[in-house]
């Protein structure tokens, strides 16, 4: 008796495939509540995309060295935005406290933990406030007023506001949450919650006004309600100057005076001091022009897969099956995009800019590889049992493919690499996306389609034409008469059925049905991204 070599292997093989037979029964039984169900999910889950910047509105960075800086000279070198004075210059004071536990069996309370090290951000913007310079030129004493950027009131309508400084100087500190009052502060007991508060009412927005107050990532900050009490914790986070004028006379008696009150600060005077320059779009300028690629790759997945169903006919509506298939995809980027702004992880300009095509190509792919196998079942079944078998015959290929590509991403991730995480962080994202939404949207979709066009054809009384791909006969339901045409199927299709035509299959459908059943572009990007980890990951290895 022949025994499989696997035997585990095929049983977990029959059992995925089983698991995608009754979900297609489900989602083909309860079409309305599945779609109704699949809405909600993505508007409540694309909700917190109102508060975050439209893509494509990236900074530009460059580089010099700090010695080499002349206010508004412009070099051979130099971008093309950079000229002229900058509106404002940054300097960042970071503060790193490290908070041992007094006794090893007594376990620390929260304000034991952050109370000293916020404290010290009031000391330190005292001393900033203190700090009087002398003038060179008129002789007179320079403070912090005379040379920080004034503000004026901050626009109400911006998250946290209230936190903003208002007809001062632009400082950005962990004080700011307690209005720079140290007696408010001190007399704070809920020091962590006043730091929460700031999250209150804008669940994803709120992390980005903690990003600009404690001046680096939350998750670096060391601030959690969870946390290993007995055990030493590091808390930092960044005072932010920003100066309307440049005068390093004012920031080396600033940097010296703070180096004096903290001894154990170690500065390694070997690293090359460095200026960035940050340019931002302005708000007048258009979108049109960045958003034009983008617009034009979806506008292309529409109509290519519009005539590419347009062969097929097994399906009612080719507009809306094309219009559902670019709505699967355009609601896979948002959501995406919206659950990593929740947990505060925002795309670079490269990743920013490949993602909305990772999904396209992605998407277009599973979107035929679904079309493909639910319009191969035999027309004689019922619609649920259609969508069933094709999601059936698909499933173990899909859920293959899709955990073969969240394992080449989590060893990515693994790299350690800022860029290589980010960018499969984002893709692995994308992909569990998408495929939520292929299942529950886009299958169920397909099976209202195919039920429409079975309705419609059983009201004009036209039969349907069976092919049986073992015998290849083919079937009128109207008739008991078999006709015997000349198709000799190959045993690799032995278990499919010709949909587009019975004698002639078009080009078109050929090459979709070659891309779906073989996972061309997939597989190659596949490839593509273990080869772009492996370099991404050698070339920092080769820089350490």
């Amino acid at each position: 008796m022949f025994r499989p070599a696997f035997p585990r292997f095929v049983q977990l093989q029959e059992r995925v495939k089983s698991l995608f037979y009754s979900y297609g029964l489900f989602c083909a039984t309860h079409q309305l509540s599945t779609i109704l169900f699949a809405v909600i999910s993505v508007l409540f889950v694309i909700y917190p995309l109102r508060n975050i910047p439209i893509l494509g509105n990236t900074s530009q960075m460059y580089e010099m060295p700090l010695s080499d800086y002349n206010v508004g000279e412009k070099s051979s070198a130099s971008p093309r935005w950079y000229s002229g004075p900058p509106i404002g210059y940054v300097q960042q004071i970071l503060v790193k406290s490290t908070v041992a536990p007094s006794h090893p069996y007594k376990a620390p309370t929260l304000a034991d933990l952050y109370t000293a090290p916020l404290h010290t951000s009031f000391t330190i913007l005292e001393q900033i406030n203190r700090l009087q310079v002398g003038d060179g030129t008129s002789g007179k004493k320079l403070t912090i007023s005379d040379v920080c950027l004034h503000v004026s009131e901050p626009d109400a309508n911006v998250q946290g506001s209230r936190f903003l400084p208002q007809f001062d100087c632009l400082i950005l500190s962990p004080a700011n949450l307690w209005h720079n009052q140290k007696e408010v502060f001190e007399s704070d007991k809920e020091i962590l919650q006043t730091v929460q508060s700031s999250a209150q009412n804008s669940y994803e927005a709120s992390p980005r006004m903690r990003d600009l107050l404690f001046g680096v990532p939350w998750r670096e900050s060391g601030m959690s309600k969870f946390f290993v009490r007995n055990r030493e914790r590091t808390v930092q986070y960044s005072i932010t100057i920003i100066y309307k004028t440049y005068n390093p006379e004012y920031i080396k008696q600033l940097t010296d005076t703070l180096l004096s009150l903290y001894p154990l600060s170690l500065v390694n005077s070997n690293v090359s001091q460095t200026i960035t320059h940050v340019s931002y779009r302005e708000h007048t300028t258009s979108y049109i022009a960045d958003y034009t690629p983008l617009i034009a790759a979806y506008l292309i997945l529409f109509l290519y897969i519009y005539f590419s169903v347009q062969k097929i006919e097994m399906v009612k509506s080719k507009w809306g099956l094309a219009f559902s298939a670019v709505i699967t995809v355009v609601c896979s980027l948002l959501m995406s995009i919206s659950i990593c702004a929740v947990f505060g992880v925002t795309p670079s300009v490269n990743s920013g800019e490949i993602f909305p095509y990772l999904v396209v190509i992605v998407g277009l792919e599973n979107v035929l590889v679904v079309t493909r196998s639910v319009v191969s079942t035999p027309l004689n079944l019922e619609v649920k049992f259609r969508i069933a078998e094709g999601l059936r015959m698909e499933g173990w290929n899909i859920t293959k493919h899709l955990m073969t590509e969240l394992v080449i991403l989590a060893f990515g991730f693994l790299t350690f690499v800022p860029a290589i995480q980010e960018f499969c962080l984002f893709a692995s994202i994308g992909l569990l996306v998408d495929f939520y939404l292929q299942m529950f949207f886009f299958a169920t979709v397909l099976s209202i389609d195919i039920r429409r066009l079975e309705l419609s054809d059983l009201g004009r009384g036209h039969t349907y034409l069976h092919v049986q791909s073992d015998t290849g006969r083919v079937l009128a339901d109207d008739s008991s008469t078999t006709v015997q045409p000349d198709l000799n199927p190959s045993p690799a299709e032995s278990d499919t059925f010709i949909v587009a035509s019975l004698f002639h299959i078009p080009k078109r459908i050929k090459v979709m049905n070659f891309v779906a059943q073989f996972r061309v572009v997939q597989r190659l990007m596949m490839l593509c991204t273990v080869i772009w980890i492996s370099l991404g990951a050698l070339q920092d290895r080769h820089h350490l």
